[in-house]
C-alpha cells in the first residue's frame, strides 16, 4: 500500500479506478457460518464493527493520498468480497441502510462512483470490472474469448495479459493481480498451497479517439519503479 500511495503522489493522473474487494468481508462470510454454525446477531455485529474499523483506517490512508493528488474522479467496481455485506443485509433487511457495503463504508461520501457488482465501467475503448465473470488457469484468455472487448480486471490475484486479433482490431485482457497480503499467515485457508499471485497497479493514458496505452507496474517484495522513480514501500 505504501507503493500505491507514492504512485498516486507522482502519477499526475486525473482518474483513479479501484477494481474492488476493498474489504475481506470475513465477518459476514457465509463460509464462516458453515464452519461455526449460526452465530448470534449481536455477536456478529460486534465482529463486523471490529473488521469495519480496521478497513476504514486503511481506506482513509489511501483516500488521504488521493485527496492530495491531482485526481478528480474516483471509481470503484464492487467486488465479490465487498458484496458479502449486501448478501448479509438481505438476511437482515432492517440493517440494509446501515450495513450494506455502500452505506457502511460511505463509498459515495468518499467521492467514489460505485460500479455495481458484475457491471462494467467503460472509458474510451477500455472496460474495467472486478473480474469474476470468467476464470480458469488462463483467465485473461478466457475473458477475451468470452467478452471480445478490451478489459482490465482483478479478482484472480494473479497477473496475466492476453491479446487476440479480432476483425475490428487487436483486443487485450489484463489481470492486475492484487494488493493483498500474500503471506501464508494471512491466507491460512490455502493450507500452505503455493500460488502464483502478485502485486501490481496499472497506469493508462487515453488518446482522444478512445485508444489507450496501458503500463503494468509490478510490486515485488514491497518495491517497484514508477516512471523512473525507485519506490521502497518497506521504509
Amino acid at each position: 500500500m505504501n507503493c500505491l500511495k507514492r504512485i498516486i503522489e507522482i502519477a499526475n493522473a486525473d482518474t483513479y479506478i479501484d477494481l474492488g474487494d476493498v474489504v475481506e468481508g470475513d465477518s459476514v462470510s457465509q463460509y464462516k457460518t458453515k464452519v461455526k454454525g449460526k452465530i448470534p446477531l449481536d455477536y456478529k455485529i460486534a465482529e463486523i464493527d471490529a473488521e469495519v474499523k480496521d478497513i476504514k483506517a486503511r481506506w482513509d490512508d489511501i483516500d488521504e493520498a488521493l485527496d492530495k493528488s491531482s485526481i478528480t474522479t474516483k471509481y470503484l467496481t464492487v467486488g465479490n468480497h465487498d458484496e458479502r455485506f449486501d448478501r448479509f443485509v438481505k438476511k437482515y433487511e432492517v440493517l440494509k441502510d446501515q450495513y450494506g457495503f455502500i452505506p457502511l463504508f460511505k463509498v459515495k461520501e468518499r467521492g467514489y462512483k460505485p460500479i455495481p457488482y458484475g457491471e462494467m465501467l467503460k472509458i474510451g475503448r477500455l472496460h474495467f470490472y472486478h473480474g469474476h465473470h470468467a476464470g480458469g488457469i488462463f483467465h485473461a484468455r478466457t475473458h477475451l474469448l468470452r467478452f471480445g472487448i478490451n478489459v482490465i480486471y482483478g479478482h484472480h490475484h494473479s497477473i496475466q495479459h492476453y491479446e487476440l486479433g479480432h476483425i475490428d482490431g487487436v483486443k487485450s485482457a489484463t489481470s492486475l493481480g492484487c494488493l493483498k497480503d500474500l503471506s501464508g499467515d494471512a491466507n491460512e485457508w490455502l493450507k500452505n498451497l503455493s500460488h502464483g499471485w502478485g502485486h501490481a497497479v496499472a497506469s493508462v493514458d487515453w488518446y482522444d479517439d478512445g485508444n489507450y496505452v496501458t503500463n503494468i507496474h509490478r510490486i515485488i517484495g514491497g518495491k517497484t519503479v514508477f516512471y523512473g522513480e525507485y519506490i521502497d514501500g518497506n521504509i
